[in-house]
């Protein structure tokens, strides 16, 4: 479980559940919202774009461009 990661002594453990939480999302979860098969891949990529670019004001060909 989630909160109980965080106290892990072994570094690798405590991401353990992010990580598939990601993982989980980008190869099943972006698909089954409308069940359109999406590149995993690009998911993930998609992801870490958002992520770089939280909380900052870019524009979509920000995004687009580090997707492509």
């Amino acid at each position: 479980m989630w909160p109980e990661s965080v106290v892990k002594k072994d570094k690798e453990a405590q991401l353990f559940v992010a990580k598939s939480y990601v993982q989980n999302i980008c190869n099943t979860d972006i698909s089954a919202i409308d069940g359109v098969k999406r590149n995993p891949d690009k998911v993930r990529t998609l992801l870490k774009s958002l992520a770089r670019n939280n909380s900052t004001i870019v524009n979509d060909k920000t995004i687009m461009t580090d997707v492509m």
